[in-house]
């Protein structure tokens, strides 16, 4: 016999995605949870097409909290994480419930995603096919921060794997992925600010320069096409927003009523009232 499943999916503003993937783990799911941090996202209207969705606002705070918070709130013990823009294929739905009936033999399962961006899959390891633990027990879970990434860690260390893949169809517009990425340097900068790092104009210009080569030649971005192109340089522009934020934090506070010392001679010279004055 199968064990109940939760599946979390986290969202942002994405109703039509949302829908998909709701619509898609209703096969597998006893309960989905809509994580949602915003309003507007069209969670409430995507929880009214059945009675197993619920959605659980939450005030804005740091992604790794609000997770473990959402995770808290799961009914069942075994949850399912996804993305509002991810969608699961009918082979790892069936995969998945073949495990959690003959009774599972880890605490945890990593999943493998492949991402899509206009109907072409990318090659890139951190962009494509990233082996992330999806399916896990809430009694041995741990979301923490990893940079502008969610890492879910397990405490038993009991991890297995799935052999069938969650696909990722994100929304490919350029507006959206720079307010992401500048949202994401703004939480860097602060979190490399706590830990006393500073920046340089040296750090400035070199970095954003040597995390495009690591993106584009060392994670294989350079046969993703013109597509690598831009997440190449997404993630240069990334680096320098990192460190552009890092330099305003390291700016000591102006003086706003620090009053201008000005030339008496220049006052006579403009207003001779004052000449007369004195």
């Amino acid at each position: 016999m199968k064990q109940p499943i939760t599946v979390i999916i986290t969202c942002l503003n994405d109703t039509q995605r949302l829908t998909d993937c709701a619509d898609r783990c209703l096969k597998l799911a006893d309960e989905i949870l809509i994580a949602e941090s915003v309003e507007n996202s069209g969670a409430h209207e995507v929880a009214r097409r059945d009675e197993r969705i619920l959605v659980v606002p939450h005030e804005p705070i740091r992604r790794d909290d609000f997770l473990n918070w959402t995770i808290s709130q799961a009914k069942h013990r075994w949850v399912l994480l996804l993305d509002a823009d991810e969608q699961i294929s009918q082979a790892l739905i069936d995969e998945i419930e073949l495990v959690l009936s003959r009774g599972a033999t880890f605490d945890a399962y990593a999943i493998n995603r492949v991402t899509f961006v206009n109907g072409k899959r990318l090659e890139a390891p951190n962009t494509s096919g990233s082996r992330r633990i999806r399916l896990f027990r809430t009694d041995q879970v741990l979301c923490v921060q990893n940079g502008a990434r969610k890492t879910i860690e397990i405490q038993s260390g009991n991890v297995g794997k799935l052999s069938n893949q969650i696909d990722r169809k994100p929304d490919w517009r350029f507006e959206l992925a720079v307010a992401c990425l500048t949202t994401d340097a703004a939480t860097n900068a602060q979190r490399w600010y706590d830990q006393g790092k500073r920046t340089s104009a040296l750090k400035m210009l070199v970095s954003p320069l040597y995390h495009f080569a690591i993106q584009y030649f060392w994670q294989g971005s350079i046969f993703d096409g013109i597509e690598g192109v831009r997440i190449s340089w997404q993630t240069a522009f990334q680096r320098f927003c990192t460190h552009a934020f890092l330099r305003d934090l390291q700016q000591p506070p102006q003086l706003q009523d620090e009053v201008e010392k000005v030339d008496p001679r220049t006052i006579d010279l403009l207003d001779p009232t004052f000449r007369r004055a004195a």
